[in-house]
């Protein structure tokens, strides 16, 4: 499959129509355009003096993204589909240069570059072909990265949150910037795979069809007609359970013992729909998250109830996805 990129130059502009760009012509414009290299020069002069200063001109450099838009703009709505991915490595300081040159002897990086920082590297890999949603792209982007970085023993500094497919990438001035035209593709998952019981027809996760038993069973007003009749209140029909899939319940001791490997203690679970909820504590700190299971597999959510700590809450929903998303 040949690979192309959606390009752009000003991501505050909505109104910008994406171009396209090979991955040959990106890599010369990295090494050789003497615009970016300005801009990039400047733009790390500003982030020694002031980070929040650093994130508002770095929106003023290109762009490119691996996903691809109709009409060209980069909107979610607008998503076709994504021919790759981009890996964030970032915050390497003294390890960036070693560890660059081993990342990118790996047979599937095609592309890769300084970051706009200095202080890390991007890594594009390619699709062997193009995923066309966007939580299935996420739910894979989360599970490579994981693998990834747990394959170079590089999780604290791989941010398994720039999962988004209509992300934007900033282009950065690198002389050094790597290319490999024979690189690897990887395969994504294919797009029927869904929950088992469960059809590819099916709706949303928590959606059932009708039997044809429950199609001849009475309708409320019926029901109530004959209460009435008979001179009695309808009894409020119980609370159903939740339906846990079966993998959560293996996934929680996963979960308890990767926790427990950084002294943090699960206090409670709780049955949801399709889910977990885990009250965990670390020390006197309390966190709350949520992990569920639908058709695109594992997702992670943080539930920032008053009480929790911020911290301990990011701490234990980077764990649980580095534990579930790791190959």
């Amino acid at each position: 499959m040949s690979i192309l990129f959606s390009y752009g130059e000003r991501l505050t502009d909505k109104t910008e129509l994406l171009q396209t760009i090979l991955p040959p012509h990106l890599h010369e414009k990295i090494c050789t355009d003497e615009a970016l290299r300005d801009s990039t020069s400047r733009l790390r002069q500003v982030l020694r003096m002031s980070k929040d200063a650093y994130r508002r001109q770095k929106v003023l450099l290109p762009y490119v993204t691996c996903a691809h838009f109709k009409p060209a703009q980069r909107h979610s709505k607008n998503f076709l589909h994504s021919v790759g991915l981009i890996l964030d490595v970032d915050k390497l300081g003294d390890r960036l240069s070693a560890l660059r040159q081993k990342l990118e002897r790996d047979e599937r990086i095609l592309l890769s570059f300084m970051s706009p920082s200095g202080q890390g590297l991007k890594l594009f890999v390619a699709f062997s072909e193009p995923i066309t949603d966007t939580a299935l792209y996420a739910g894979f982007y989360k599970r490579f990265a994981a693998a990834f970085a747990k394959q170079y023993q590089i999780e604290q500094y791989v941010d398994l949150k720039t999962c988004d497919a209509v992300r934007a990438c900033f282009l950065a001035h690198d002389p050094n910037a790597y290319y490999n035209p024979l690189a690897v593709p990887v395969q994504p998952p294919a797009p029927e795979k869904v929950l088992p019981g469960l059809s590819p027809n099916e709706g949303a996760v928590g959606e059932t069809q009708i039997s044809e038993e429950e199609k001849g069973a009475l309708d409320e007003q019926t029901y109530r007609n004959i209460l009435d009749v008979l001179n009695e209140r309808p009894k409020r029909p119980p609370k159903p359970k939740p339906y846990v899939p079966e993998v959560l319940h293996e996934a929680a001791e996963l979960l308890a013992k990767a926790w427990a490997k950084h002294e943090i203690r699960v206090d409670d679970v709780v049955d949801i729909q399709y889910g977990k909820k885990f009250v965990l504590y670390k020390g006197v700190h309390r966190a709350e998250i949520n992990v569920f299971y639908g058709k695109k597999g594992f997702s992670v959510v943080a539930t920032p109830k008053r009480g929790t700590h911020p911290s301990l809450t990011e701490l234990c929903v980077k764990l649980a996805e580095l534990e579930l998303f790791a190959e």
